[in-house]
């Protein structure tokens, strides 16, 4: 079940928009309440312990990761019984599914 518009996450991040769903998880776009900025939030629904060591590995990689054609990482997080997220900078532009159906 996507997360609502207004829907504060870690009493920090406000969710603007839903950019896109799977049925793995989640995009939304979003507002850092703290830094002023506007931010994507990657949500996985899945939250077994397994995926939860699983989503740890990766965002503290991509975290690490510094490149031009790369989004900076700004936090990640598990929300027990709800979600893993993962705050990313939000890049403008169309999106992949608009170039191909263009």
């Amino acid at each position: 079940m996507p997360l609502a518009i207004d829907f504060v996450l870690k009493e920090r991040y406000r969710i603007l928009a839903l950019l896109g769903q799977g049925g793995f998880g989640a995009v939304y776009s979003g507002f850092d309440q703290n830094l002023k900025r506007k931010v994507a939030i990657k949500e996985n629904f899945h939250s077994t312990p397994e995926a939860a060591k699983q989503f740890e590995r990766e965002a503290t990689l991509l975290a690490s990761l510094r490149h031009a054609n790369l989004p900076t990482v700004f936090d990640h997080f598990i929300i027990p019984g709800q979600g893993q997220y993962l705050v990313m900078e939000f890049v403008e532009g169309e999106d992949l599914q608009q170039m191909i159906s263009a």
